[in-house]
């Protein structure tokens, strides 16, 4: 059990290390590298249930670059 455990693990991480990361550009043209996909779909669900769970952040800055800067 502990070795299937074991290979399950190193295959997963196998496959993240050799992940091409996604590349995310901001509305002021900034780009940078990120593990997950920044497609606009994503990061407004994020930014979304982000307002829910943490009302406080509108008091903060909901501007797109910024919620895409939390996302990463």
């Amino acid at each position: 059990m502990a070795d299937t455990l074991f290979l399950v693990l190193m295959l997963t991480f196998a496959n993240s290390v050799g992940a091409e990361p996604y590349q995310c550009v901001f509305e002021t043209g900034a780009v940078t590298e990120t593990r997950l996909p920044c497609e606009p779909a994503m990061v407004d669900r994020f930014g979304t249930r982000l307002l829910e769970l943490y009302p406080g952040v509108r008091q903060i800055n909901t501007s797109p670059d910024y919620i895409m800067g939390l996302y990463q």
